[in-house]
């Protein structure tokens, strides 16, 4: 019942997750739907388009990568607009809610996109410290086009610090790069990088032949808008010679490139650049002629910096040729144009400094709506969390219990049968202690059955030689009495003599001694040196329990004489007067 309540809860907590991160899912999956529109409003209005997307992002919550996809759009958007600091602003936002592990590519496309506005605002060494931590992140890439690309950037950024050797570093890497994927408009795009760098350290030379490489590459490719930037920079190097006729050649060749293009900004601008060189040349009529065709393009487009400048050369060149009402004209068209663009500037700024402060504004609202949002949402997950804990808590409390009342059981069981396993080792012990005890006992009965019955027939085998020398002494004298009255024993006396030796009768006792008391003369003289070979004869004949009596018979001496013999042992001995001596001896 237990278990089955337990499968329901967590169940249950399961499919909540789930069906939580279903809704998540469907309601963020407009976000396509969304960058596409803006993509679409874009297209008349990229004001339009921004407004739309800020919109869009304040209605509801995103994840972070859906974020960083948002915040990237409006970041480029205000670029294109020229909102540069604005710009700068979303794709700061971008970059929080970007992981730079997961998506690397993204993480270094924003950081160049920053380097790009800081260009764009003069900050060269901030850009420079923005393309280097790209570079730091996309170094040991496979992505060679990357590479290439902020090689390029960085070196850019160190031509605007006119550290010309680093740069000539960099846009060389970035060459070598682009060899290797054949990238041949970024080659040329190179070589007028470094045409650039060599104009401006004064080595025209080698300056002109870095364009004529670009140009003919830009030429085999049919790159118009390549073209006609190399000959507008081969015409820079022949300004700063002064060489107008050479000027006034590369831009006729631009401006034949630039009709062929299409692009009608490009074109009136390179119109007006000519009309400047026809100026200076004092060729009045032609300058206003050019500065015509410019104006008239830059009309069609509304290009207010152009018709300014138009207006402006126009101004400047009737007044030239004494027309000072045309003159005054074209100064005053010059001047609305100009406020026009002030004012532009002045709205621009406002609504720059607007965007900014709603951007802020709805960004703290947002992150208030969403700490909130997280908090009820933390709260929701946290009791989920604790109700499914607690449930658990009391199922494994209920388990817990039954287990240890069923432990308790166990042990008690086990403690009983091992109780009763003790007190069966221990009587096993026991009886094993009384049986060793036993066996100890009859080994030692045995040992002293034994011993006593070697002893008894050693004081036997004694006696025997005891008795036998009596016999043979009691014969050798009624011997020794035939003898006086003449009868011939001599030779039986000899045989007697030889049985009375009482050397021979010593070794043989003192062999059979030692195989029933082994090192026992040993132990005894290293106890006591001073012993001599009498009283340790007298001690093993003690030991074997003989008599006085009998130990005089043995060494041929008087009883008087062995009973003395024992006292002076004892004294050696250091024996007490209570002591017994044959007890004593028993120890060695």
């Amino acid at each position: 019942m237990q278990g089955g309540r337990f499968s329901f809860l967590l169940f249950a907590f399961i499919s909540l997750v789930f069906i939580s991160n279903i809704a998540h899912a469907d309601k963020f999956k407009s976000v396509d739907e969304i960058l596409a529109q803006t993509d679409s409003i874009a297209l008349t209005s990229k004001d339009s388009a921004v407004i739309f997307l800020i919109n869009r992002i304040d209605q509801q919550e995103y994840t972070n990568s859906e974020l960083f996809q948002l915040y990237s759009k409006a970041g480029e958007l205000n670029f294109e607009n020229q909102f540069f600091e604005v710009s700068e602003n979303y794709f700061n936002l971008s970059l929080e809610f970007v992981d730079k592990l997961d998506n690397e590519e993204g993480y270094v496309n924003t950081i160049l996109d920053l380097g790009r506005i800081q260009r764009r605002l003069g900050n060269y060494e901030k850009a420079l410290q923005y393309d280097m931590e790209a570079l730091s992140i996309i170094e040991n890439s496979d992505d060679k086009k990357k590479r290439a690309l902020v090689y390029n950037y960085i070196g850019i950024d160190h031509y605007r610090f006119r550290n010309f050797n680093e740069a000539i570093l960099y846009f060389t890497q970035s060459m070598k790069l682009r060899e290797e994927i054949s990238d041949s408009i970024g080659i040329a795009d190179c070589y007028n990088n470094l045409g650039m760098i060599y104009d401006d350290e004064g080595d025209k030379e080698k300056a002109l032949e870095s364009y004529e490489m670009a140009y003919d590459i830009y030429e085999r490719l049919n790159e118009a808008d390549g073209q006609a930037a190399t000959y507008n920079n081969v015409a820079g190097i022949f300004y700063q010679k002064n060489d107008l006729t050479k000027v006034m050649e590369y831009m006729l060749k631009s401006l034949e490139i630039r009709k062929k293009d299409g692009d009608i900004r490009k074109l009136s601008f390179t119109y007006l650049n000519i009309a400047s060189v026809y100026f200076m040349m004092g060729d009045i009529d032609q300058s206003i002629t050019f500065n015509l065709e410019g104006l008239k393009l830059a009309s069609q487009i509304q290009a207010k910096s152009q018709l300014r400048r138009a207006y402006q050369s126009l101004s400047e060149a009737y007044a030239k040729l004494g027309k000072f009402e045309q003159a005054f004209d074209y100064h005053v068209l010059f001047a609305r144009v100009n406020d026009s663009i002030f004012e532009e500037n002045k709205v621009r700024s406002m609504a720059e400094m607007q965007i900014k402060y709603e951007s802020a504004k709805k960004e703290i609202e947002n992150q208030l709506l969403k700490s909130e949002n997280e908090i009820k949402s933390r709260n929701q997950v946290w009791l989920s969390i604790i109700a499914f804990v607690l449930v658990a808590l009391l199922l494994v409390l209920i388990y817990f219990f039954r287990l240890r009342n069923k432990s308790l059981k166990q042990e008690k069981s086990l403690a009983e049968i091992e109780k009763t396993r003790n007190e069966q080792q221990k009587q096993h012990l026991q009886d094993k202690v009384f049986a060793e005890k036993q066996i100890n006992q009859l080994q030692k009965d045995k040992f002293n059955t034994d011993l006593k019955h070697t002893n008894h027939q050693l004081a036997n085998s004694t006696l025997s030689l005891i008795n036998k020398n009596e016999v043979l002494g009691e014969i050798r004298s009624k011997l020794n009495l035939l003898a006086e009255k003449g009868i011939e024993v001599s030779e039986i006396n000899s045989y007697i003599n030889q049985n009375l030796d009482m050397d021979t009768d010593w070794k043989k006792f003192k062999f059979e001694f030692d195989e029933a008391h082994p090192q026992f003369f040993e132990r005894l003289h290293n106890s006591y040196p001073d012993l001599t070979e009498t009283y340790l004869k007298i001690c093993a004949y003690i030991r074997i329990d003989l008599t006085s009596r009998e130990i005089a018979d043995l060494l041929n001496v008087s009883q008087s004489a062995i009973n003395k013999n024992r006292q002076r042992l004892r004294k050696m001995l250091a024996l007490e007067a209570e002591a017994d001596l044959n007890e004593f001896l028993k120890q060695f």
